[in-house]
Parts: C-alpha cells; structure tokens; sequence
C-alpha cells in the first residue's frame, strides 16, 4: 500500500513538471507575444505581430514577412522560408521595449527598438 502511494505521488510529481511548462524558453517567448512597432525615420511604421502559436508577421508599408519564430540562448531566431534569420534581443525591465541587433551581409550591427502595443 504504502509503495503505491509513493509511486502516485511520484507520477504526480512529473506529470506536473512535464505539463507546467517548467522551462525557462517558454517564459522568455510569452514576453514577445503582441504587437510591437517602431517608426522610421521617413515616418514608416514598421510592425511586428508574434502569436502564441509562435508564428509572426512582419510588417510596413511595402513588405509582409511571416513565419515561426523560437528563442535559443537569448537569440530570436525568425524563420523565412525555413531559413533562420538570427536577433540578438534585449527586453526593458518592464518588457515593454524591445531592441534587436542584428547583421546584414557585409554591414555593421544594425539595432532597431521596438515599443509593445499590444
């Protein structure tokens, strides 16, 4: 009897680990879910759409990018046509702004800031 207690309480024990979603990535990808935009220096808002089925849109005045998108290692990895566009982030303390970096073949860093409106 005893020993059938000790294993319910142990199967309790990893079916909650297993289904709470104890990992550090899922709490790190709830922060870029909404809307996010920016503006350009022409006035053109650019606007970043993540979803919690960890899809995205990418969107302005003249281009419409969609895709999946994960986090690894504080690097958002956006997916284009199943080819990895690597973003190093950074949140604000109160996970309201957003700023990527990230390199275009031969040219510097580039970091855009985003403000979360949604």
């Amino acid at each position: 009897m005893k020993k059938n207690i000790v294993l319910l309480i142990c199967f309790f024990i990893i079916a909650t680990i297993l289904l709470c979603g104890c990992n550090g990535n899922s709490n790190e990808i709830k922060k870029f879910y909404g809307e996010w935009q920016r503006t350009e220096i022409n006035g053109e808002i650019v606007t970043f759409n993540f979803f919690s089925n960890n899809t995205y849109e990418l969107i302005d005045d003249d281009t419409y990018l969609s895709g999946n998108f994960s986090v690894d290692d504080n690097i958002l990895l956006l997916y284009i046509e199943k080819i990895p566009w690597e973003n190093n982030y950074l949140f604000s303390e109160d996970n309201t702004k957003l700023t990527l970096t990230y390199t275009l073949t031969d040219a510097d860093n580039t970091s855009v800031t985003y403000i979360k409106i949604i």
